[in-house]
């Protein structure tokens, strides 16, 4: 063979290698995206039912390879459905963190009869790997004293998650103090410490158990595990009792729309603030008065009424349709971080009829309001909640910065949360609490839960420190009433 195809085969072999290992990367990434195709609303299931739950494990022994969630904007995003059928995806640790097992017993793969599906023949077994593990037998051997099995998904980002489903069937067959675990953690640089539900009830004989866990705790966090644990008394179980096993894994999350993209300010309209940087903590319970609870905005031609209750309330109602009014005391929040909190009603309510809540408001120290609105709330960020008929009756929560107004109404408003169906009594009191913090980060919750998170990465530079309340009809009909029980804001 001459020189010159010695030369050319080895360039042909040196192409031949690049783009092997171009394919094995691009593969490999794949595999640590998930898939961004939407999928149907998650089915319910019922929760776990356990104890408080805490434990702490070397968050050495955790995957630092992040399972990135590419959202399928405001759809559900399957991010794992876990059959344990093949071997285990990126993403999954198992780990025997007990020092006083005598072996090492770890979550593994296991024939296992029956199945929770049809068709289906393995499931997880919480001691079947690991080098003692692996020689014992579902059915036929018990599970050794003293085990701490982890089966853990992770980490995964949840900074653009605002609704979530965890989803698992189980199967607890055990002696007395041997239990089972769902917990989730947001890991720490040195140990990870997962806060959960446990049992140690066996499931009913011959019966797998189809479960759900909240994960709301963990909603916008950039780092999330989420753990399975199984662990023993110190007498284990020496006849054939299979302990806990897994199967049917789902994980669903939902995003906000945009929340997860970087939020673009338009600059508003400069309107100076005598006291931007904030006042003292604030409530009102309505008991006696609704003193200094005045219009500060509106669209209502004086169509409108602020009352109080008998019941100590705040009552604001506006009478034509697609009217709205912004009702304040006009006092300054603290400075950041703070959260503001209110318990309100729609009273009687019918398609679209909305009330909210209005924080980070400007006032520029004159009269408010004046001739032509341009006093106060001029920009702002407000908490609509919205009362639907369509399917259903259910409330729904947009969040939204508006960032300059007509005499009349909002011109220029960014979405930063878009309509997110809620569950919750619609017909009732519900609470809504709206927390804002230094990072810019502003997180909402409903009756202590949180439903939704996003970052304004201008927060800093465009919140201001007045607050209130807004009353809104639709377009087809008016005659609408909010009842507000109390209004608080507080100091982080």
């Amino acid at each position: 063979m001459n020189r010159t195809n010695q030369h050319l085969g080895v360039v042909l072999i040196a192409t031949f290698v690049i783009l092997i290992i171009i394919v094995v990367a691009l593969t490999s990434l794949s595999r640590m995206t998930s898939s961004v195709s939407a999928v149907a609303p998650p089915t319910p299931v019922p929760p776990f039912d356990g104890e408080a739950f805490t434990a702490v494990i070397d968050s050495s022994l955790l995957n630092q390879t992040p399972v990135n969630i590419a959202l399928a904007n405001a759809d559900w995003t399957e991010v794992l459905s876990e059959t344990f059928e093949s071997a285990l995806g990126i993403g999954w640790t198992s780990v025997d963190v007990s020092t006083t097992d005598s072996g090492e017993y770890k979550w593994e793969r296991e024939d296992f009869t029956p199945s929770p599906t049809m068709g289906d023949t393995t499931s997880a077994w919480a001691v079947g790997g690991g080098l003692e593990g692996s020689s014992l037998t579902v059915n036929v051997d018990g599970y050794p004293n003293n085990v701490d099995s982890w089966l853990i998904y992770g980490p995964i980002d949840m900074s653009g998650v605002v609704s979530a489903s965890l989803t698992f069937d189980y199967w607890l067959e055990v002696d007395g103090g041997d239990g089972f675990a769902v917990a989730v953690s947001t890991s720490g640089s040195d140990t990870a410490t997962f806060t959960g539900s446990q049992t140690f009830n066996t499931t009913p004989p011959n019966t797998w158990s189809s479960s759900s866990y909240d994960l709301s705790s963990v909603f916008g966090e950039s780092t999330v595990y989420i753990g399975f644990n199984f662990t023993s008394d110190a007498s284990g179980n020496a006849g054939n009792l299979p302990g806990a096993l897994l199967d049917n894994i789902r994980l669903l999350v939902q995003s906000a729309g945009n929340v997860y993209l970087p939020v673009i300010r338009k600059d508003p309209t400069p309107t100076p603030s005598p006291t931007p940087t904030g006042g003292t903590d604030y409530r009102d319970d309505f008991t006696n008065d609704i003193a200094g609870w005045e219009l500060r905005r509106a669209d209502t031609q004086d169509k409108y009424d602020i009352y109080h209750g008998d019941s100590g309330v705040l009552n604001v109602f506006v009478e034509d349709p697609d009217d709205y009014i912004i009702v304040s005391p006009l006092v300054a929040a603290p400075s950041l971080p703070y959260s503001l909190e209110m318990s309100a009603q729609h009273k009687d309510p019918e398609e679209k009829d909305l009330y909210g809540l209005v924080f980070g408001g400007d006032w520029d120290g004159t009269t408010c309001p004046n001739s032509n609105f341009s006093s106060c709330f001029e920009t702002y960020y407000v908490l609509k909640v919205e009362y639907r008929t369509n399917d259903g009756t259910y409330l729904r929560f947009k969040l939204q910065r508006v960032n300059s107004h007509t005499d009349n109404h909002p011109i220029d408003v960014d979405n930063l949360i878009d309509w997110t169906k809620v569950s919750t009594d619609e017909n009732d009191y519900n609470k809504w609490r709206v927390e804002i913090e230094a990072d810019n980060d502003i997180k909402i919750y409903l009756n202590n839960v949180r439903v939704g998170s996003v970052r304004d990465n201008d927060l800093s530079g465009f919140i201001n420190p007045y607050f209130g309340v807004l009353v809104q009809t639709k377009e087809v009909h008016g005659n609408f009433r909010a009842k507000f029980d109390y209004f608080d804001v507080s100091a982080q």
